[in-house]
């Protein structure tokens, strides 16, 4: 084992031969491709820095996993050492092949750093450059580089161009889960909510050869909480996203838990719960990365706290900020729609509606149509405080026909000042809007789950159905699109609500309570 040959390497202080284990091992098995970083991570802070410094290969490694486990700074430390063999004179013993084969591999890392300092043309050129040199079998990671550059700056046909490249060169060697998540958050910015979805579940159900679920596999669950979350099914996304953050942690995966700790902050945000925890961790983790677009989407977050706290005035401060910054490459949807909702708070209407008749003419433009139907329900709500309901009731009706056959549920249940003229609006679509209006059409009878101190969800009570009918986890995880991990961790989830043990005393309970 690996393990054990780097701890006889350096028990016996011969840490060149402990680095070259590593180099060699670090890509092996299933430590990388699982998202085990936090193995390689402990591998590589056992060698002294001068051990990675001569070896600029195990720098980039180096690099690669401190970004991934959330410390940008230390990566972007370990990538000068690469990029001081490949521009300075050659150094003794290299050779000008390992020199030329190293260049493109470090063009992607100084790409992905571009990205995300906002520099995103600048991060295409270098992908483009590395893309020339590399050989084909190399180029998975160069488009999925390609698409993250592609997708801050909104090109989304481009994005998604490059996401399929890097999807179908790398899904046989099992490394592209994250590329599948970001796919999904592309399917969600384009408004494709049912498409996200189906997208996540199915990746989800291709990782089923494992029994215990992989850090890796923390990307998709927390697409598909920001899914669940769309579509308002709260308790579902707060499963998914808690799921999301314990796989991830078990790997150290840093931007996973970034991306599931801001699902949940507004999945708790819809359910009147206090969210300080969740902000407390998103900022954590933020500032670990050091990166002014994650920064940006924090502070935008801790604004929505502020409101939630009825601290307009405060939040008012960061909206007038926000609004003063440069625009840069990269879009800031979530932003820009906070700070409509922090100058509707403060009654500065005409700040608002300004703010968002242009954002959604751009997001029209750039077929962000997500974005676009948010800010339309905020336009309503504009409109309301301005005294023309006639004109909100107008307004709400064209996004709710156009957001119901997609389940986009969420922008209309956080504006609950709207509720009164939603129901107003002829022939709406009752199925749509009924789990956020608290409505039960056509049914006299309390459903049994409410009996319990804590009812269970919709997709619970579906695997406790499942279960009763003897169904096994395999079985459950193949009907439901899910891991067995997560089979097993609904169980758990079901036993503990239901006071039971075991899953012959959940059916039988369910049973006695006419669950199934």
């Amino acid at each position: 084992m690996p393990e054990e040959s780097i701890h006889c390497a350096m028990a016996a202080k011969e840490t060149a031969l402990a680095a070259g284990i590593i180099q060699s091992a670090a890509f092996e098995s299933q430590t990388w491709a699982g998202g085990y970083f936090n193995v390689i991570l402990d591998w590589i802070q056992t060698l002294p820095e001068t051990e990675i410094r001569a070896r600029p290969r195990l720098a980039l490694l180096a690099a690669r996993t401190w970004y991934l486990s959330g410390n940008v700074r230390k990566a972007r430390s370990m990538l000068s050492y690469a990029l001081q063999f490949v521009e300075q004179d050659m150094p003794p013993g290299a050779s000008r092949p390992e020199r030329e084969a190293l260049l493109p591999e470090v063009l992607l890392h100084q790409a992905t750093f571009a990205a995300n300092d906002g520099q995103v043309g600048h991060a295409v050129e270098l992908v483009q450059k590395a893309l020339a040199l590399l050989p084909e079998p190399a180029w998975a990671r160069a488009y999925h580089t390609l698409a993250i550059a592609y997708a801050l700056r909104g090109d989304f046909g481009q994005a998604e161009a490059a996401l399929a490249e890097c999807i179908q060169r790398s899904w046989p060697q099992g490394i592209s889960l994250n590329a599948v998540g970001q796919q999904v958050q592309l399917l969600l910015h384009r408004g494709e909510i049912l498409r996200a979805e189906e997208t996540a579940r199915q990746a989800l159900a291709d990782c089923q050869e494992a029994d215990a679920p992989l850090p890796a596999t923390g990307s998709l669950h927390a697409a598909l909480a920001e899914v669940l979350l769309d579509q308002y099914r709260l308790e579902e996304a707060e499963a998914a996203a808690n799921l999301a953050i314990d796989l991830s942690r078990q790997g150290q995966i840093a931007e996973t838990q970034r991306y599931a700790w801001w699902v949940l902050a507004q999945v708790h945000l819809l359910q009147g719960k206090e969210f300080g925890e969740a902000l407390r961790q998103l900022a954590a983790l933020t500032h670990g990365f050091g990166i002014p677009r994650l920064q940006s989407q924090l502070e935008a977050c801790q604004a929505l706290r502020l409101l939630w706290q009825g601290e307009v005035a405060e939040a008012l401060q960061w909206a007038e900020r926000a609004q003063a910054a440069p625009a840069g490459e990269v879009f800031h949807d979530f932003e820009e729609l906070t700070q409509a909702r922090v100058y509707l708070a403060a009654n500065r209407v005409a700040d608002a509606s300004a703010l968002l008749e242009d954002f959604c003419q751009r997001t029209a433009q750039a077929g962000r149509l997500r974005s676009q139907s948010e800010a339309r329900v905020l336009l309503a709500l504009a409109q309301k405080q301005q005294g023309q309901e006639k004109y909100a009731v107008q307004t709400l009706a064209s996004t709710v026909w156009r957001s119901a056959p997609q389940k986009f549920l969420r922008p209309f249940a956080q504006e609950t000042q709207l509720l009164d003229l939603l129901q107003q609006i002829p022939g709406t679509a009752d199925d749509f809007l009924q789990p956020m209006l608290g409505d039960r059409p056509n049914s006299k009878t309390t459903h049994p789950s409410i009996h319990l101190v804590d009812p269970l969800t919709p997709r619970e009570l579906e695997v406790l159905r499942l279960i009763a009918d003897g169904l096994t986890n395999q079985e459950i995880a193949e009907r439901l699109c899910f891991t067995v991990g997560t089979v097993k961790w609904y169980a758990n989830q079901i036993n503990s609500k239901l006071g039971v043990e075991n899953r012959a005393k959940a059916a039988a309970r369910a049973r006695s309570l006419g669950l199934v």
